[in-house]
């Protein structure tokens, strides 16, 4: 059995798919089936195991997105652009303290998702009711977080590469000041350390557990 990790927004968790051949390969779009609608996602991982993931959200691919597919994602895409340019301008209309930072269509467009940061809770019904008198189907507000959006607007870390949480990296772990103190450059300083969100690098973490070992 194979185990299939997709991710189709990559601000938000990923999913897996089961096959019991090799169907799909790593990078492959796919039309995928998901609790809410029809999705587009990226094939990000492709593994043999023996059993299911508990941990993991089962979704159904259905087929290879075809070129007709790509064509739609690609117009909802700029048809989501407009539609946050819309959220934007009833926030502030609103006096809402929130960061809109993303849009995003179902494939189907039954489901509209917008993706926003804020330092607390936010009461945003009104917004919602304004929401959803444009645009109909389902509609959802997400709060996410600073290192989520560098996924969305980021471009490259201060090492000249592409980031990290953009080009590979399907889940964001833990990064803790304990891990500089453990490869011994704590005293380089924050800035030195932080990425472009402002929080520690994630790549601290790619040799914390050799540290330990020394």
């Amino acid at each position: 059995m194979y185990k299939i990790d997709l991710q189709y927004i990559n601000w938000d968790k990923n999913y897996c798919a089961y096959s019991d051949t090799k169907t799909v390969a790593v990078g492959m779009k796919v039309v995928t089936q998901f609790e809410w609608g029809i999705e587009i996602a990226k094939v990000i991982g492709f593994y043999e195991i023996q059993e299911k993931d508990e941990n993991c959200e089962e979704v159904t691919i259905l087929h290879e997105a075809t070129g007709s597919d790509i064509k739609l994602h690609t117009e909802l895409f700029l048809t989501s652009k407009e539609a946050l340019e819309f959220c934007h301008d009833e926030s502030r209309r609103l006096k809402l303290n929130m960061k809109l930072v993303d849009a995003h269509f179902s494939l189907d467009k039954k489901r509209l998702v917008f993706a926003f940061i804020a330092q607390g809770r936010v009461d945003f019904r009104e917004l919602l009711k304004e929401i959803t008198k444009k645009y109909r189907g389902s509609i959802r507000l997400q709060q996410i977080g600073v290192r989520d959006e560098a996924k969305i607007s980021g471009d490259l870390g201060p090492c000249g590469y592409g980031l990290c949480c953009r080009t590979y990296l399907a889940t964001i772990g833990n990064v803790s000041t304990d891990m500089a103190d453990s490869q011994k450059i704590s005293q380089r300083g924050v800035e030195r350390l932080s990425g472009i969100c402002g929080r520690l690098k994630c790549c601290l973490a790619y040799e914390n557990e050799h540290s330990k070992d020394k």
